[in-house]
This record gives structure tokens, sequence and C-alpha cells, in this order.
């Protein structure tokens, strides 16, 4: 395959012949180095990274008009730069769930209001509810007329 013509290869591709003669010329001269398009970046120094850091850590998430304002740094650089800081916060400042058990009935309670759809006996808009958390018993339905802590006072003495 060698031995054909540059010009009879060119055809078969539907190029012209002087492209692929020049394709060639620089694969000899390994001329095929790639090279990147457009303006090179610039890359701040550590103290300014460092600096951007900092403010980040100090204040918190900052927009980046305000960053850029305030460090100079090019707006791709803090993009990746608050990018990072937000990533590596959710991964090491997570917040701990602690969930409270109560383990001895009887001794919390847990007191609501509640509306019916209907006043129930057409006299009372709503129902105090008492639970004991430790158990999760229902202690109390309590009719009552109102919202407020007397309105259901008296009858949760009773209970």
């Amino acid at each position: 395959m060698r031995d054909v013509p540059c010009s009879q290869v060119a055809r078969q591709l539907g190029l012209a012949p002087r492209t692929l003669c020049h394709w060639k010329l620089k694969q000899e001269r390994a001329a095929w180095e790639p090279r990147p398009l457009g303006r090179p970046p610039k890359q701040s120094s550590p103290e300014r990274v460092l600096e951007a850091c900092s403010l980040l850590e100090r204040e918190g998430p900052v927009g980046i008009p305000t960053l850029r304002a305030e460090l100079g740094m090019p707006r791709c650089e803090l993009i990746d730069l608050r990018r990072a800081h937000e990533n590596w916060h959710r991964a090491n400042r997570r917040r701990s769930q602690e969930r409270l058990t109560w383990t001895r009935p009887g001794s919390v309670w847990a007191i609501d209001h509640t509306e019916p759809p209907a006043p129930i006996d057409r006299s009372f808009p709503y129902i105090l509810s008492v639970r004991d958390l430790a158990s999760g018993m229902e202690l109390a339905w309590l009719t009552v007329f109102g919202e407020q802590a007397l309105a259901g006072a008296k009858k949760i003495r009773e209970v």
C-alpha cells in the first residue's frame, strides 16, 4: 500500500492531493502536537488561592461577583475554588442527627390540639390529644372549646 501515489489515495478519499501531501509531511516531521485554543489560562499564585480559601471559610458561601471584586482572580478559577470548598464542607462538616428515646412510660407526654372535620356533638370544635411518648399509648382524646391552655386544663387533671 505504501507504493500508491498520494494523488491516487487523495482521489479515492475525495480530498485534494495537496491536502493529503501536507498531512503526510506534517506526520513525518512530528508536527501533530495538539495546541490549546484560545488565550492561555491565568493561574493565581498559591498565596492568592489561600486568601480565597480563607475568605470562603470566614464568610461562607459568597457569590462569584463578590469574590471577583474582592480578590481580582479569574472567574473560572473562583468557580472551581468555591465548588471545591462546598464539596469539602459537605463531606467533612456533616451534622449528626440525634434522636430522643423515652424509655420510662409515664415520664413524658405529648399534648396537641387537632381540629376535626366537623364539631363533635355540634359543640366542641377542637380535640385535645394526650399521648405517652415512651409507650406510644394514647392516654386521652378530650373535646374542648378552644386551643388555649385553660380550655383543656381541667379535663387533663381529671385524667
